[in-house]
């Protein structure tokens, strides 16, 4: 089992802070909710080459969802020595109050 944030999570995160009432509260202080980014917990150096399908997995799953549940994925590249350059999820970005929604 993973403690990697997974699609799940993210609405979590995002309906928690609707519910708290942080995006009506910021129109009326005048503070911009969006973008909000959410930072990612995501596989430790050694698990890219220790457990390399089950990140290939975990990646795939956050693309797949992100076109549907509103958040664009921020990339970073990394470099392991087990397998190479590769590009990983490093934050989403929901840019709106609707793609939060």
């Amino acid at each position: 089992m993973t403690t990697w944030t997974t699609p799940q999570d993210i609405k979590g995160i995002v309906r928690k802070a609707w519910d708290r009432g942080d995006v009506l509260s910021s129109r009326l202080s005048g503070t911009p909710p969006f973008p909000k980014t959410i930072a990612l917990t995501r596989p430790e150096t050694r698990e890219f080459g220790d457990r390399f399908a089950e990140v290939q997995a975990w990646i795939s799953e956050l693309e797949r969802c992100s076109a549907n549940d509103g958040y664009e994925i921020e990339w970073e590249e990394i470099n392991n020595r087990q397998v190479g350059k590769n590009r990983v999820p490093r934050r989403v970005l929901i840019h709106s109050p609707e793609d939060a929604a």
